[in-house]
């Protein structure tokens, strides 16, 4: 029941930056630089799992989808640096924005970072 499909492609490099515990959230930052004014944010919501480093370097993420169809979350695939790492997640919203790095995008009540969404999937 999977159907693959290649959602995200960048050469910058992503850390795990925050987790919310309570309602399972996981943000992947790459951080704005001098030549890159904006952050981007991969906020994964509803994480089920979780196989990854603390730090990718350039990032392809495809989404392979559910597993069958009683699976409630989509299957992630994180290819970095030719190695493949896995989350298992309800779904991913992609932003940018130009929030401090102490700042995060994740929240229930409050949405902050999440002015420019690239992709909702």
């Amino acid at each position: 029941m999977q159907n693959k499909q290649r959602i995200f492609v960048s050469e910058r490099r992503f850390r795990v930056c925050d987790y919310l515990l309570s309602h399972s959230q996981l943000l992947l930052r790459s951080p704005k630089t001098e030549e890159n004014h904006f952050n981007i944010d991969l906020i994964f919501e509803d994480v089920n799992s979780m196989n990854l480093p603390i730090t990718l370097y350039g990032l392809e993420v495809t989404n392979k989808g559910k597993s069958s169809e009683n699976e409630i979350y989509n299957t992630y695939s994180l290819n970095s640096g030719g190695e493949l790492f896995q989350i298992q997640a309800g779904f991913v919203l992609i932003c940018e924005n130009e929030l401090e790095l102490q700042e995060t995008s994740l929240g229930v009540l409050e949405f902050k970072g999440r002015d420019k969404i690239i992709c909702m999937l």
